[in-house]
Formats: structure tokens, sequence, C-alpha cells
């Protein structure tokens, strides 16, 4: 696979400032085989802030960043375009960080792989975001097999909101969602009190009750179904 390990999927919209901090404390905390799939829009006011760090990236992170701009797209369409794209198929595992996630620990790439594959190799691993806690997975590590299952890394449907919900009824109902507090990814969210609200935040924000009704129309409908398949994968694996 080419040294291939986790591949981060992060869309982003209007933030090259932050998304540079993401990239540096992302990629100086983990191994080599942990690469980052970014997605801009190609009508971002900010584009050109995406294509001059691109190249800065590029120079400083040679052959671990992979940027892709195209027609605009909702945070979860975005994840699940970069998800379907051929070059995620080369990774074991995908995760899901918003520019908005900071890891802060040293390794923090192997400590969540290997809470998967201690229990397997099939599952949802994630960290302490400093806000949520144990409470909900915002930046979590995927295992391949459960993508695979499901045909998506976000809940089709939603814009933005909700998603972590998804992913923890999904590991929880299927017995293989992983906490490792020891691992800190901040989440540098208005709601966390550590970032101003901007216009991606408020638009996100504005699908609210949208995102809440999809995601409550699948875990009354199709969770269990989903569930069942991830039960199927580790059964296979085991």
């Amino acid at each position: 696979m080419g040294g291939e390990r986790i591949l981060v999927l992060t869309p982003s919209r209007g933030r090259p400032g932050r998304l540079a901090e993401m990239l540096d404390a992302t990629l100086g905390t983990s191994g080599p085989g942990t690469h980052i799939a970014i997605g801009y829009d190609e009508d971002d006011p900010e584009r050109t802030g995406y294509e001059s760090l691109s190249r800065e990236a590029r120079g400083r992170w040679p052959g671990r960043t992979f940027w892709y701009c195209g027609p605009r797209r909702s945070v979860t369409r975005w994840t699940n375009w970069l998800a379907g794209h051929p070059r995620a198929a080369r990774y074991p595992y995908l995760a899901s960080l918003g520019d908005d996630h900071l890891p802060r620990t040293q390794g923090w790439d192997e400590q969540l792989t290997a809470a998967i594959e201690a229990a397997g190799g099939t599952g949802i691993a994630y960290g302490d975001d400093g806000h949520q806690h144990q409470n909900l997975p915002t930046a979590p590590v995927i295992s391949a097999g459960i993508v695979a299952v499901l045909g998506w890394v976000m809940l089709p449907g939603l814009m933005s909101q909700f998603p972590d919900n998804a992913w923890r009824d999904l590991g929880d109902l299927a017995g293989c969602l992983y906490y490792v507090p020891g691992v800190v990814i901040e989440h540098c969210h208005p709601d966390a009190g550590k970032a101003s609200r901007d216009r991606t935040y408020s638009d996100g924000h504005a699908h609210w009750a949208e995102d809440q009704a999809v995601y409550l129309d699948w875990a009354r409908g199709q969770r269990d179904n989903d569930v069942a398949a991830i039960r199927d994968a580790i059964r296979q694996r085991a």
C-alpha cells in the first residue's frame, strides 16, 4: 500500500489561515503514513489563499497533502466525495477532521488505530476534543471496512450538523466504538468558546433543524440496517 495509513478528509471554506494551523498540527504530530485530502470550493472568496497554501504545504509536507477544488459542496458532500476518490482506497483508515481540529498529542494517529486493531481491526476510534470529551466522536478515525459497507463517511443528507451523532450511534450499537482519552484533538469551535462565529459556522448552523431531521429519520429507520452491516463486517474479519 505504499506506506499509506490514514487519509484525513478535510473540507474547508473561507479559512485558509485556520487550515494552515490544522495542517501543521495534524502532520507535525503524526507519522509519515498519515496524509490529508483537502476539498475547497471553486467559488470560495478565499480561493487564492487556498492555492497559495497548497503550494506551501506541498513544499513543507511533500506527498502528504492532496488538494481538490470543485463545485461548491457542503461539508458532508465534500467529505463523502473525498472518501470516494480512488486515492482513498489505498488507506486502511479514513479520518474526519475539520479545519478547526488541532491534534495536540504526538502519535495520535497510531494510538487511535492501535485501539481499533487491538479489538480486531474494524471500528471507530476517537480522542478527547476538549469540549464534548467522550460524548461525541467529533474527530474520528474509521476503519475502511466500515466505510466500504456503509458507502459513506458522513451520513448523506446532512449539511454539516450531526455527523458525530451518527458515528457514535453506529460504533456504540455495533460494539466497535473506542474512546482514547489520552489522545487530545482539540476542537476550536465557537460552542467551546475557542473561536468566533464566522460566515462558515453561521451557514452551517442555519441548517441545524434540517440536519437534525435527517439524523432522526435515519435513527428511526436505516440505522439498524447500517449497524447490522457493520456487525457482519466485524464477524467476517474475526
